[in-house]
């Protein structure tokens, strides 16, 4: 390894290596490894090392953004199951609109139907 600097949380280091059984007095190969969470890949010259630096900078803003969407779905869900816990709380279960539930049930299944589907696309990204 002939140099390794940090780079958004990880790291973009110089490597230089040969090949066993090749022929010896063949220079050996020098490539530039950027690893970050986000971002991986090689360069063999500087011009393709800026293009993989980019590439790395490029992919921070994507996972930082909030998706309010989902902020605000999520503060209705609960918003509504708190006030269905109440009401089956201080009334009788009969008392309760079955349009209520239905409309909590539906609301929360969609609700927690797409936190797994997010979890399971940022899984697949990430493979």
């Amino acid at each position: 390894m002939l140099s390794k600097d940090d780079f958004l949380n990880g790291s973009v280091a110089q490597i230089e290596f040969s090949v066993e059984g090749s022929d010896p007095s063949a220079e050996p190969l020098v490539v530039w490894v950027v690893l970050t969470k986000q971002h991986q890949g090689y360069a063999d010259s500087e011009s393709q090392l800026i293009q993989q630096l980019q590439a790395a900078t490029k992919n921070i803003g994507k996972k930082c953004k909030i998706d309010w969407v989902g902020v605000i779905s999520g503060i209705i869900a609960i918003i509504l199951v708190f006030s269905l816990v109440i009401l089956i709380l201080f009334k009788s279960p009969n008392d309760v609109p079955n349009y209520l539930v239905t409309l909590v049930s539906t609301i929360m299944a969609f609700y927690f139907g797409g936190v797994v589907k997010g979890k399971t696309d940022s899984i697949d990204e990430e493979s």
